[in-house]
């Protein structure tokens, strides 16, 4: 079956919104810019979408829409705990990197540069949040992670290496022995593996672990 013509209007318009949005901010974008860039009039702009506030609401909606079922999926085709958190963290640099206006529309809200308040902030991530929350737990759950490991912690860790990659990717680049932290997949692989297997030797001698025999 053909997208209706009107579904095809909305999705252009949210597109277009996301990009445009990414790039100048709320304030630095126009209706009739909007209506230009998606091929369409401001009427129709304003036939799906009451005012610009709810536009930009929708266009935040949008760019994080598939987030969660993506998530869900990925982490329900590894058999473990290792294999799910390893996977998550390629998967999210893959993702910020070939979908770069929604990753920088989004992270404009994460920041607080966006047009709306915490509160937006938390009904769009919130159902992204609650997916890490959950892989966590159910690692807890089945033996696989420390009891003891903050789950909002970990799930922080795992979101927040990523962003800073994407975001500090040119200046990484020019420094040698940190160059690797561009190469999202590269980076994902070795964050995974310290967050999974931890920095300390095991077993520390005692004259090592500042236990006094």
């Amino acid at each position: 079956m053909s997208e209706s013509p009107d579904r095809s209007a909305i999705d252009r318009i949210l597109d277009e919104a996301v990009k445009l949005f990414a790039a100048g901010g709320f304030a630095g974008v126009s209706m009739n810019d909007l209506a230009t860039a998606a091929q369409v009039s401001k009427a129709n702009i304003f036939h799906h979408f009451a005012n610009k506030d709810d536009l930009y609401l929708a266009a935040l909606k949008h760019a994080a829409a598939d987030f969660p079922k993506e998530l869900a999926e990925l982490t329900r085709s590894a058999p473990t705990l290792a294999e799910r958190i390893r996977l998550f963290v390629i998967w999210h640099s893959r993702r910020l990197r070939e979908r770069e206006p929604q990753t920088r529309l989004l992270l404009r809200e994460l920041f607080g540069e966006g047009q709306h308040g915490p509160e937006i902030a938390r009904e769009i991530f919130g159902d992204a949040r609650q997916r890490l929350l959950e892989l966590v737990a159910t690692g807890q759950a089945s033996g696989e992670l420390r009891a003891d490991v903050e789950p909002a912690v970990l799930a922080l860790t795992l979101v927040a290496v990523d962003v800073f990659g994407f975001l500090a990717a040119p200046t990484l680049r020019a420094i040698p022995d940190m160059a690797f932290g561009a190469d999202g997949c590269l980076l994902a692989e070795r964050v995974s593996d310290l967050i999974l297997h931890g920095a300390l030797v095991r077993d520390l001698p005692a004259e090592t672990s500042g236990v006094v025999a």
